[in-house]
This record gives C-alpha cells, sequence and structure tokens, in this order.
C-alpha cells in the first residue's frame, strides 16, 4: 500500500497546475451536471480550455486540443442557447 501512494504522490508533482485545474474543473463539472446545474457548462468550458492548453503545449497532441476547442466552442454556444431560452 505505501508503494500505491507513493506512486500516486509521484503523479500529482509531475502534473503542471493546468492539468490539475482542467481535472477539478471537470470533477465539479460532472457532479453540477448530475445535478442538471445550469453551471455546469461554465465548468465544462473551464476544464475543456484548459485540458485544450496543456495538450497544445505540453503535449504536442495537436488533434486533441482541436477537439477539446471544439468542445469550448460548443459548450459556450449550448450555454447561451439554454439561457436564451430558459430566462428571456
Amino acid at each position: 500500500m505505501e508503494n500505491f501512494s507513493a506512486l500516486i504522490e509521484q503523479a500529482i508533482e509531475a502534473m503542471t497546475w493546468v492539468e490539475i485545474g482542467a481535472v477539478v474543473a471537470s470533477f465539479i463539472y460532472v457532479i453540477l451536471a448530475a445535478r442538471e446545474n445550469i453551471w455546469c457548462w461554465f465548468f465544462g468550458t473551464i476544464g475543456a480550455a484548459l485540458w485544450a492548453y496543456a495538450a497544445y503545449e505540453f503535449f504536442d497532441l495537436y488533434i486533441d486540443a482541436l477537439l477539446q476547442s471544439y468542445y469550448v466552442f460548443i459548450s459556450i454556444y449550448v450555454y447561451f442557447l439554454l439561457y436564451c431560452l430558459c430566462y428571456f
């Protein structure tokens, strides 16, 4: 068990603040989406944007960065679409 906790600790230390932010924002997104809260779109957008940056800048995963950018665009579009339909 000590080896496992040391392995987890090493993995967390190797992560950048961008990756940690993306994981936290995505985790909050899942919780809010399960509760059908409109704020889930905000956290989903933040998580996708952070991962798009990390994929492009740190890992050279250009197609994944493009896919995450698409998710950012769609989540902003859907948020405003839902906001306009629900509150106006």
